[in-house]
């Protein structure tokens, strides 16, 4: 049995045959001797099955606690995804409000400063205004003083060249006399 596998039944050349001077006595025991040999084959070939059948059955509940403890370190990686993730939209929806308020605040400034600034403008439009309305009226005022002034010393010139023409036409006549 060394070289035959348990599988296979008895080589046919091994069974005695009636034509060849065998006896029915020894062909029964052939018959019997494979049918021994073929029991402890369906035996060992039953106890392989069971043996597969519970290391099936092991592998199966190996496979279904690997597949059970991957699912929960799927669901962990998950829930620690997702509560990272969170964070980071909760931290960079709070970066964003920061940027906003500080950017309102800057607008607000800006709008406060551009206010002072126009205030300041019109400030300075109305000192400008009333600079030159004044310097126009001190313009005016001048003007009308110096005219007058003018008219006055133009008057007080002619009177004196008058008075000079008179003297010098009083003397000549005086000599004529």
């Amino acid at each position: 049995m060394a070289g035959r596998n348990n599988t296979t039944p008895p080589p046919e050349s091994s069974r005695p045959f009636a034509d060849g001077g065998a006896s029915e006595k020894s062909q029964l025991d052939w018959v019997l001797n494979s049918q021994s040999q073929m029991k402890e084959r369906l035996a060992v070939i039953e106890t392989n099955s069971e043996h597969t059948a519970k290391s099936l059955d092991r592998f199966e509940l190996a496979m279904e606690k690997q597949s059970e403890a991957l699912i929960a370190s799927l669901e962990k990686q998950s829930a620690s995804q997702e509560k990272a993730f969170e964070k980071l939209c909760a931290t960079q929806e709070k970066s964003f409000e920061k940027q906003c308020a500080m950017f309102e605040k800057s607008l607000d400034k800006q709008s406060v400063d551009i206010k002072k600034v126009d205030s300041d403008m019109i400030k300075v439009v109305s000192t400008i205004k009333y600079a030159a309305g004044a310097l126009a009226a001190t313009a005016l005022i001048l003007g009308l003083i110096i005219n007058g002034q003018f008219g006055k010393f133009s008057n007080f010139m002619d009177e004196q060249q008058k008075k000079e023409s008179q003297k010098v036409v009083s003397p000549k006549t005086d000599q004529g006399k």
